[in-house]
């Protein structure tokens, strides 16, 4: 919740309504994560305890079913991008599946262009911590919408509304508050 460690201690608000068709994880790991959550209400957690708490997530039949889908996504990645990868050659279509495959990207939040560009400068390694991770649907979405650019290094800068506390908000209100 708090990457880059940039506040000292936050409340989190978790959400326990999960939506149909949530399109990050499955159910049953959701189901199980809040299950776990709950149980550490109004608890501050030290970051050394979160292996603890995601080696309680994945146990059982949940372990077995992450390992069959990292198996199989990395039995796929290399019959569908690795074996068409030669030196000094690039393939837009490779790269469009690289990105299917993990269901997602990281995109820049506009807000954020100038200090990603300082970071650029003065502290390159740091430049992906800015970066907010958006479903496939949703990075086709803000495509389409003409929200999206490609900066000339390659990163996605979406326009839409950001702050550190609540993240990039891309509901439909959010969307329309920035025009």
């Amino acid at each position: 919740m708090n990457r880059a460690r940039r506040h000292a201690e936050r409340d989190v608000i978790v959400a326990t309504r999960i939506p149909e068709n949530c399109p990050v994880y499955s159910r049953s790991l959701v189901e199980m994560t809040l299950g776990v959550l709950a149980s550490l209400k109004g608890q501050l957690i030290d970051e050394s305890e979160i292996q603890v708490l995601l080696d309680r997530l994945y146990t059982g039949p949940i372990a077995d079913w992450w390992q069959g889908e990292v198996l199989g996504s990395a039995r796929a990645f290399k019959a569908e991008v690795l074996s068409h990868l030669y030196p000094f050659e690039s393939d837009d279509r490779l790269e469009e599946k690289f990105y299917e495959m993990f269901d997602g990207q990281e995109v820049l939040p506009a807000a954020l262009m100038e200090e990603h560009e300082r970071l650029s400068k003065d502290e390159p390694l740091l430049t992906p911590s800015l970066l907010v991770p958006v479903t496939q649907g949703q990075f086709w979405r803000l495509k389409r919408e003409g929200r999206l650019q490609k900066t000339e290094e390659d990163v996605w800068v979406v326009e839409a509304p950001y702050d550190s506390d609540s993240g990039l908000r891309l509901d439909f209100e959010a969307l329309n508050e920035s025009e």
